[in-house]
Parts: C-alpha cells; sequence; structure tokens
C-alpha cells in the first residue's frame, strides 16, 4: 500500500507539482495529495484514505477567514485549512425559503432566525413551515408554479483596497426542466 504524507509531516511549504485533494475520513480535514497517489495519510489525525480514481472533480469555493482569499475544496468537506496563512474555515450549511415579500427563492445558513432578501429586502423568519416551502430540495409550493425560479446567495463580504468591506451577492436563475 503505496500512503504519500506531505513533507515535514504537513508543515512544509513546498508542494506537488500536480495536486488533488479529498476529505480525510477520520477528521474530515481537507488534504492536499499528489495526482496518481492510492491512499493519503492525514498529518492531523493519521487516519489512511483510500484516493479516488479521478478526485477533484466536484468542488466547490470558500473565502478564507483568516487572509480573505479564496479557496477550492471538495464538495462535502466540513471545513478546509488555508495553505497560506492555516486559518481553518468551516463550510457553512445552506438552507433553502421562498421570500414572503417577492417569492423569490433564498438561500441562508441552516440555523438563522431569519433572511433579508437582497431584492426587495423584506425579512423573512426561518420557521419549519418557511424552510419547507423552500426546502431541502429547493421546490416552489404548489400555489405558486413557475418555470423560473431566481435564487439570490449572499456570500462573505469582501474588502476594498481601503479596507473596506463590500457585500458580495451573486442572483441567479434556475430554470425548471
Amino acid at each position: 500500500m503505496s500512503v504519500w504524507m506531505p513533507p515535514g509531516g504537513g508543515s512544509g511549504s513546498m508542494a506537488p507539482p500536480s495536486q488533488s485533494h479529498l476529505v480525510c475520513g477520520g477528521c474530515r480535514c481537507l488534504l492536499m495529495y499528489p495526482q496518481g497517489a492510492s491512499n493519503v495519510r492525514c498529518s492531523r489525525c493519521g487516519h489512511i484514505t483510500s484516493a479516488p480514481a479521478s478526485a477533484g472533480a466536484d468542488s466547490s469555493q470558500i473565502v478564507c477567514n483568516g487572509c480573505r482569499v479564496l479557496l477550492s475544496y471538495p464538495r462535502g468537506a466540513q471545513s478546509v485549512q488555508c495553505s497560506l496563512c492555516h486559518a481553518v474555515t468551516q463550510v457553512p450549511v445552506y438552507g433553502h425559503l421562498v421570500c414572503n415579500g417577492c417569492s423569490i427563492m433564498l438561500m441562508y445558513p441552516v440555523g438563522a432566525q431569519s433572511v433579508k432578501c437582497s431584492v426587495c429586502h423584506y425579512v423573512t423568519p426561518v420557521t419549519a413551515a418557511t424552510a419547507a416551502a423552500g426546502g431541502a430540495s429547493g421546490s416552489v409550493p404548489a400555489a405558486r408554479p413557475k418555470t423560473k425560479q431566481t435564487v439570490v446567495v449572499e456570500n462573505p463580504p469582501s474588502y476594498d483596497e481601503k479596507g473596506n468591506e463590500v457585500a458580495n451577492i451573486a442572483v441567479g436563475v434556475k430554470a425548471d426542466t
């Protein structure tokens, strides 16, 4: 069994030329390894995780809580450690609900008590009924059939060159198939 360990037990700054990443089967930390390795040992918990044949195909991105750089990580990871500042950023879990003001689909971090719509500025409380209306499946209630759905995502803010916080909002349209 070939197991790849990062140089210096994970604290080195050398990076393999072509890397893939996966989530540790033990501590759910992001592990980076050279492509072609069959197994990866986590330097944090020591767990050996089998590397998939085609890693890195299903990834997402998040802003580092430490240095604000954009990080790429595989979907399903619970946290991501920045290779620049070594800060650990928790990956938020999102729910969906329909705005009570303009009826568009809103995305919110699970645990939020209310969601402010960036389109109409209406504040919709997150209750079992509103969360069920948007649902984890993202379906709209049968009373309001639509062929297109607008989704508003409020991403973590970024900062301009003067250090001022800048809102980072994305709007998308999902067509029903």
